[in-house]
């Protein structure tokens, strides 16, 4: 069994955010943690993340991950509004 917990705070377009990944294999592991950040721009998303494993203590290895990534929504019906903390808004026209 794995286990990935996932913890963000949003501020207006920007996101700060903290990730856990556990396993039960032969034992509990606590395998990794990371840090990531986002900046939001219209319908575009910019964020980076990073995961430091616990290569010591874990039994299962969690390899060492950078990610750079680029999310978008063209939806006319659907934005993401994160400074009026909505996540979906529906355009009546």
């Amino acid at each position: 069994m794995f286990i990935d917990l996932v913890q963000e705070m949003r501020m207006g377009g920007f996101s700060v955010g903290l990730n856990q990944k556990l396993s039960n294999s032969g034992g509990f592991n606590f395998n990794s943690i990371g840090l990531g950040a986002g900046l939001q721009f219209e319908n575009f998303e910019f964020g980076m993340a990073y995961n430091f494993p616990f290569r010591a203590q874990a039994q299962i290895h969690s390899p060492s991950v950078f990610e750079i990534f680029v999310t978008f929504d063209f939806s006319r019906f659907q934005r993401n509004q994160r400074g009026f903390f909505k996540f979906l808004q529906t355009e009546n026209y």
